[in-house]
């Protein structure tokens, strides 16, 4: 037997109660049967799911609409008040409009809330420049950043530090080479001798060393 399936006594007599733990009327309605019947919390928490924070208050709701322990329990007891909810967006005259327009033909069955909107002669809905941070974060993805991207134009003259730190490098090495190469060439045609320059694989090791691709 499990949880769900516990045995309760109601009125003297003993019967299986196979209730589900949802928390509807005919389940709250039990609830204040077994406490008149003088169960414990826990023992009604196992039977209907009930948490015991949850019955302090259905028990102090209940007495509020005169319920009292050991007497005829009420469906009155547990109902609750009708709420107020969210304000309706469509009422009236606006939604049986809105209805026919949607259920004209095959085109206006795929109209936007701006294509309604035109059609009802009121100003379409403001299209959202970007998905709110509370639907990202309901997507499982992270909420957006609210810095914008660069321009082209300050993209093409602004760049990081370290971008630039290596480039510069970079680009000091590839010139050190350039100038020796010309020396060596100038001094050639001179009949000079100047000292060898630096082999392919020899600058390639020096940009290694520094942590550099060659350009």
């Amino acid at each position: 037997m499990t949880d769900a399936c516990l045995p309760i006594r109601l009125g003297g007599d003993f019967e299986v109660a196979l209730m589900t733990k949802n928390h509807n009327n005919s389940t709250r309605t039990s609830t204040l049967a077994l406490k008149g019947e003088g169960y414990t919390r826990d023992e009604i928490f196992k039977i209907t799911g009930i948490l015991p924070s949850q019955l302090t208050c259905l028990f102090r709701k209940a007495r509020e609409k005169g319920w009292v322990e050991g007497q005829l329990v009420l469906e009155a007891y547990v109902i609750a008040r009708p709420r107020s909810g969210r304000p309706l967006l469509l009422v009236g005259d606006i939604a049986a409009q809105t209805i026919a327009i949607i259920t004209k033909n095959s085109t206006t069955r795929e109209y936007t809330s701006h294509g309604i909107a035109l059609e009802l002669g009121k100003p379409p809905p403001k299209p959202k420049t970007r998905i709110q941070p509370s639907r990202k974060r309901a997507a499982g993805t992270a909420a957006p950043s609210t810095t914008t991207a660069p321009s082209p134009t300050t993209a093409a003259t602004t760049t990081s530090p370290t971008m630039t730190a290596a480039t510069a490098a970079a680009a000091a090495v590839t010139d050190a080479g350039t100038v020796a190469a010309d020396a060596a060439t100038a001094a050639a045609a001179a009949g000079g001798t100047v000292a060898p320059s630096k082999s392919q694989a020899e600058v390639w090791h020096d940009f290694s060393r520094a942590g550099l691709q060659p350009l």
